[in-house]
C-alpha cells in the first residue's frame, strides 16, 4: 500500500538564499524506507518560472529522491544548479505570472513499471522560501549630509520588531559586520520596497558607504507565510 502524503508539510525551499528555488521538501504519514523509494515511488512532476517567465513542467526520477536523515518521512529534491529557475521568486502567489505555478504530482509504480494517469497524488504545497534582497542603491553624501537607501525585495516582507535595524552591513575597508542603523524607513503600499533615510547624528562608524554590503538580519524580519530570514544569508553589494 501506498503511504499518503502529508496536507501541509509539503515545502518549496531556497536554501542558499539567492532567491532562486532549489529544492522540493515532501512529507509522508509513515516512514519511507528505500526500498519503497525505488519500489513504489516512481517519480515526481513539478512546475516552476523559468528565466524566461514560462512555467514548464520538470519531471523527475525516484532515483534522485533522498530521505531525510534526521526524519523518515521526509523527501527532498535538490534542483542542479544548472537548472534554468526564475530569480527573485520566493512566493507562491506572484501576480507576474500567468499561468498557476508550483503543482507537484506525486507518481506511483504499478506491478508492471508502468505509470497509468491516475496513479497519482497531487500535493499540497506551500511557500518556505524567505524574502531575499532583489536590489540596493544608495545616495551618499559621505557624511555631510542625509543620505538614502532604498532596498527592493523579492515579496512583501515583514518587520519583526526585534533589535533597532532590520539590516546589518559589512564594511569593504575593513570587512566588519554592524548592525545598520537609520534615521527613519518607509515602506511602499505592498512592502516590497524600504527606503531609509541616515542623517548626520547617525555615527560615521554605523554608516553605509558605496561598496559596502547589506543583508536582512536574522529573525528581523518574515514574509505573510511567516518564513524568517535566518542565519547567515549571503550579503547584497550596495552601489552608490
Amino acid at each position: 500500500p501506498t503511504i499518503p502524503p502529508s496536507s501541509n508539510k509539503n515545502f518549496f525551499r531556497d536554501t542558499n538564499m539567492d532567491g532562486r528555488m532549489d529544492r522540493l521538501e515532501l512529507y509522508f504519514l509513515g516512514n519511507i524506507t528505500q526500498d519503497y523509494l525505488k519500489n513504489t515511488i516512481d517519480s515526481v512532476c513539478f512546475t516552476w518560472p523559468d528565466t524566461l517567465a514560462l512555467t514548464p513542467k520538470y519531471c523527475v526520477s525516484h532515483s534522485v529522491l533522498y530521505i531525510d536523515s534526521t526524519s523518515s518521512r521526509r523527501l527532498f529534491y535538490d534542483l542542479p544548479k544548472s537548472a534554468n529557475i526564475q530569480p527573485n521568486l520566493t512566493e507562491l502567489t506572484s501576480l507576474k505570472f500567468e499561468k498557476p505555478y508550483g503543482s507537484v504530482m506525486l507518481y506511483y509504480k504499478t506491478e508492471s513499471n508502468s505509470i497509468i494517469k491516475n496513479d497519482s497524488s497531487e500535493l499540497q504545497m506551500k511557500d518556505g522560501m524567505a524574502p531575499v534582497i532583489k536590489e540596493a542603491s544608495l545616495k551618499s553624501t559621505q557624511g555631510k549630509g542625509t543620505d538614502t537607501l532604498i532596498v527592493t525585495f523579492s515579496e512583501g516582507v515583514l518587520e519583526n520588531q526585534e533589535g533597532t535595524s532590520i539590516f546589518e552591513f559589512k564594511s569593504s575597508k575593513d570587512s566588519a559586520i554592524r548592525e545598520l542603523r537609520h534615521s527613519t524607513i518607509q515602506w511602499n503600499l505592498t512592502n516590497t520596497q524600504a527606503t531609509l533615510t541616515f542623517g548626520t547624528e547617525v555615527d560615521k562608524s554605523q554608516r553605509l558607504l558605496p561598496r559596502d554590503s547589506i543583508r536582512l538580519r536574522a529573525l528581523a524580519t518574515k514574509d505573510i507565510e511567516l518564513n524568517k530570514v535566518p542565519e547567515n544569508s549571503p550579503f547584497h553589494s550596495v552601489p552608490g
